[in-house]
C-alpha cells in the first residue's frame, strides 16, 4: 500500500483512444507543421489532458517513432493533406519485406536457447580482429 501511494504520487496515467490518436496527429500537423507519429501523438494527448494534474512548467514530449512508419495512420488523420507529407521511402520500403517471428515460451531460458541456436547456424558478420 505504500509503495502504490507513492507510485500514485509521482506519476499520472491517461487512457487514449485511438480517434483522438488521429485528431492530435492533425491538430498538432496544422499548429505546428510537425507531423506526430501514433505513439508520440498518445503521449502528447495523455500530457493534455493531464495538464491540470500536473501542477505549472513546461511538458515534454518526445518522440517515440518516425511518421514515416506508419503511413495508414497519417492517412487517416491527415485525409487529403496527407499528400503534403513527403514520404520516408527507406522506412515505407520496410513494409513489404518478408516478416519473420518465432514463438517462444516465456523464459530467459527459451530465450538465450534460441539465441545460440539462431547464431550458431550462420556465418559470422566478420573476422574477428587479430591480436597482437
Amino acid at each position: 500500500p505504500a509503495l502504490k501511494a507513492k507510485a500514485k504520487a509521482e506519476m499520472k496515467a491517461a487512457s487514449v483512444q485511438k480517434e483522438e490518436i488521429l485528431a492530435t496527429i492533425k491538430s498538432r500537423k496544422e499548429a505546428t507543421g510537425y507531423v506526430l507519429d501514433p505513439h508520440t501523438a498518445c503521449g502528447v494527448r495523455a500530457a493534455e489532458d493531464l495538464k491540470s494534474q500536473l501542477g505549472a512548467g513546461p511538458v515534454i514530449c518526445l518522440a517515440c517513432a518516425h511518421h514515416g512508419k506508419f503511413p495508414a495512420a497519417i492517412n487517416a488523420a491527415l485525409g487529403d493533406d496527407a499528400k503534403s507529407v513527403p514520404p520516408e521511402k527507406a522506412l515505407t520500403d520496410l513494409l513489404s519485406v518478408p516478416h519473420r517471428k518465432d514463438i517462444l515460451e516465456n523464459s530467459a531460458r527459451a530465450v538465450i536457447d534460441f539465441v545460440e541456436k539462431t547464431m550458431a547456424s550462420r556465418k559470422p558478420a566478420a573476422k574477428k580482429a587479430r591480436t597482437a
